[in-house]
């Protein structure tokens, strides 16, 4: 509860500061849904992670305004579909000594660990149809890249600074196969 507390008072004060900063809200997600984004453990840690993702959608939801609030919860959610994308896990060791990242698509996931779909069981109905949207908006632009038919600017969108680009959501997804930054 008081580490709920904290990010509904932290979280809208970091986002309306953060660019004074040099900071973003790509900046914020990055590091807090990539640290909770971890390979599944006991069912106190999903009830932890759960947790962290509700709060973290209160958080976005008390924003100075509902688009604001909607651009947020949107990346919020396009980037925890990202890096669950391929669903990190631990390196594994083979026979060589190699260490080799492995691809999960568990049938096993319910609706309680998805926090993709915790983002949006947490929002009202008129938040939902926005980030449906802008969901359908991010999915559009990544399959225009993948297709060749463009490609990612340097250029912030002409979304509203509450918004992820979707360069940036690429980033993390690459970054679960393997491909991103960290590897190169």
């Amino acid at each position: 509860k008081g580490l709920g507390d904290a990010l509904v008072a932290i979280v809208p004060a970091y986002c309306a500061h953060a660019r004074s900063a040099n900071l973003s809200l790509f900046s914020l997600l990055e590091n807090f849904v990539g640290r909770i984004i971890v390979p599944h453990g006991s069912s106190e840690n999903e009830k932890w992670r759960c947790n962290m993702i509700d709060h973290l959608v209160d958080a976005l939801k008390l924003l100075p305004t509902k688009e604001s609030s909607s651009e947020a919860v949107a990346s919020l959610a396009a980037c925890v579909m990202a890096l669950q994308a391929f669903n990190i896990q631990k390196p594994k060791t083979t026979s060589s000594n190699d260490t080799d990242s492995e691809m999960s698509d568990d049938a096993e996931h319910d609706s309680e660990t998805r926090l993709d779909l915790r983002v949006l069981a947490n929002t009202t109905r008129g938040i939902k149809i926005q980030v449906s949207l802008s969901l359908l908006q991010y999915a559009e632009k990544l399959m225009s890249y993948i297709c060749g038919l463009s490609s990612f600017s340097g250029e912030k969108s002409s979304r509203g600074n509450m918004a992820v680009d979707v360069s940036e959501v690429a980033a993390l997804a690459l970054r679960g196969s393997g491909k991103g930054k960290e590897n190169g």
